[in-house]
């Protein structure tokens, strides 16, 4: 029997503001080089020709922007993306029982340290850092990925923008 395989994109959202007029670190705007950002690692996404079929993302300002940047660029509906409470302040624990409901192609954009700590669970490695708008890719191969163990995931590519810029 064969396993079912699927893309797992985690990103982190692009730079944000250090304040926001409202003075809630939910409500923080992308800087404009965070805007950049986020469309390059959709144009690096689209380079690599992967499918996503979902979008989950945390529901703060920083990470709605970076997602609808994102989707623009992909030609994903925006009006498909799904806002997760648990992705906000996410700890590993939050952000594997959201992947444990994923059965086809999703990008889940997150925060740090979440998306840092979820994607050394899943492929087993010890990254220190995981930069602002940072896409980790890997592959799962799992009837549900409920099921997984620690390292079990196969990461295909870890990106970020400084890798690009000249």
């Amino acid at each position: 029997m064969s396993k079912d395989k699927r893309d797992l994109i985690i990103i982190r959202h692009a730079e944000a503001e250090l304040a926001s007029n409202s003075g809630l670190d939910f409500d923080r705007p992308l800087t404009s080089q965070g805007e950049e950002h986020a469309i390059l690692i959709a144009r690096r996404a689209m380079s690599h020709e992967l499918k996503i079929d979902n979008i989950m993302c945390s529901p703060a300002l920083r990470t709605k922007m970076t997602a609808l940047a994102f989707c623009r660029e992909i030609g994903f509906q925006e009006k498909k993306i799904l806002y997760l409470d648990e992705l906000y302040e996410g700890t590993l624990q939050d952000y594997l029982r959201v992947f444990s409901g994923i059965t086809k192609n999703t990008a889940i954009i997150g925060h740090y340290p979440g998306v840092k700590d979820s994607g050394n669970w899943l492929c087993g490695k010890n990254f220190q850092d995981f930069p602002a708008a940072g896409m980790m890719h890997l592959r799962i191969s799992s009837d549900q990925i409920v099921n997984i163990s620690a390292g079990e995931g196969k990461l295909l590519r870890f990106e970020y923008p400084e890798m690009f810029e000249i």
